[in-house]
């Protein structure tokens, strides 16, 4: 599966290699453009593959501190490349939690990245937080992009991807190590039903980590 996926990238650079000689320096410059992005794609398969590994096997470390959460997030949005295209929400009652923040960084950094990726180019992408009694909620939501709307109920299985993703370089594996991830700190995640053009995907933790132990 990730062989197939490592394939497209791996043309891309093939292509643009074999081109130099006989290319203009515009030409060159795109090409170099085209590399960078290629290596890019395929240090994202490989890094989340890592990290799936880890979580399978159940070596993924779980560290619970105190967290600051609007600071976490804003920490993870502003080192993002896309952070134009963030609109934030955030509930000013939000205590300090206890969590895992490595674990939760990897969670947001994936559910940013997948909004990113298959929303509308230049798109917004809505980040809700939000309390309500015991429990702590953060939403993404985008418009859908030309990949289309996932099936909810095949969205966090390894190695999915709708339909029309498979146009862009991806894993599949990223919506899946964010629900595993979400289970190891004690929360839950669904994809709401929202209209046709806007998926959305909501994490539910508890104020208190063990609240249900």
């Amino acid at each position: 599966m990730l062989a197939h996926e490592m394939r497209t990238p791996l043309s891309v650079i093939k292509m643009s290699v074999s081109g130099q000689s006989v290319q203009t320096p515009e030409l060159q410059k795109e090409s170099l453009t085209d590399v960078q992005k290629a290596i890019q794609d395929m240090t994202s398969i490989l890094d989340l593959s890592v990290q799936v590994d880890k979580l399978d096997r159940g070596e993924f470390p779980l560290q619970l501190q105190t967290c600051d959460l609007p600071e976490l997030i804003n920490e993870v949005a502003m080192n993002h490349p896309g952070r134009e295209r963030f609109q934030f929400s955030v509930d000013s009652r939000l205590p300090e939690i206890k969590v895992d923040p490595v674990i939760l960084r990897t969670i947001l950094t994936n559910l940013l990245e997948n909004a990113l990726k298959y929303s509308l180019p230049k798109s917004i992408v809505s980040v809700n937080v939000s309390l309500l009694q015991t429990s702590l909620f953060i939403s993404v939501t985008n418009d859908v992009g030309e990949a289309g709307k996932p099936d909810p109920q095949k969205v966090f299985s390894k190695y999915y991807r709708a339909p029309g993703a498979y146009r862009s370089t991806g894993s599949g594996l990223g919506l899946y190590l964010v629900a595993g991830l979400v289970k190891m700190i004690g929360g839950e995640i669904k994809m709401l039903s929202t209209g046709a053009d806007v998926v959305c995907f909501e994490v539910a933790l508890k104020l208190d980590p063990h609240a249900n132990a």
